[in-house]
């Protein structure tokens, strides 16, 4: 079994963690496909669990570290979910992804990836780890060009 891995380039702008995400969410889709597909009588509420409890957690694998990832990153992991999400509820080319994400109450990915960065962020004075607690606390400095507000 391989261990899951975050991925750095030389910029630090998450670009291969990301992609390596996406390729996993990619390579999980057609593993449960049979069970969302159009065609499928599972009913659409299952079809949506199975999205959140399977395929979703693949989507947002260390989200909250994402925080200086570029805009773009963030608009093809939307687009991934907005693909699986046409195809569980069966939506034609006319309707809208935030109609349906709507309809099947599931928030925008970024929205929902800030609320875990959120909780992690707010759960990290809890940990007992000294070397955690040892570190300053992190302002975001408005004026840089990506900071950690960005998400937050």
């Amino acid at each position: 079994m391989q261990i899951p891995r975050c991925n750095l380039d030389s910029k630090l702008n998450w670009k291969p963690h990301i992609t390596y995400v996406r390729q996993k969410f990619r390579d999980n889709c057609p593993k449960v496909f049979p069970l969302i597909a159009r065609n499928s009588k599972m009913s659409l509420e299952n079809k949506v669990l199975i999205y959140t409890a399977i395929l979703r957690p693949a989507l947002t694998y260390a989200s909250p570290i994402w925080v200086y990832a570029v805009k773009i990153y963030f608009q093809q992991i939307d687009s991934s979910q907005n693909i699986i999400l046409r195809k569980i509820s069966r939506a034609r080319w006319f309707m809208r992804n935030e109609d349906i994400r709507h309809a099947l109450k599931i928030p925008p990915i970024k929205e929902f990836i800030k609320n875990i960065a959120k909780s992690f962020f707010g759960n990290l004075t809890n940990i007992d780890n000294s070397a955690i607690k040892d570190l300053d606390f992190y302002r975001p400095d408005l004026n840089t060009r990506r900071p950690r507000a960005i998400l937050l």
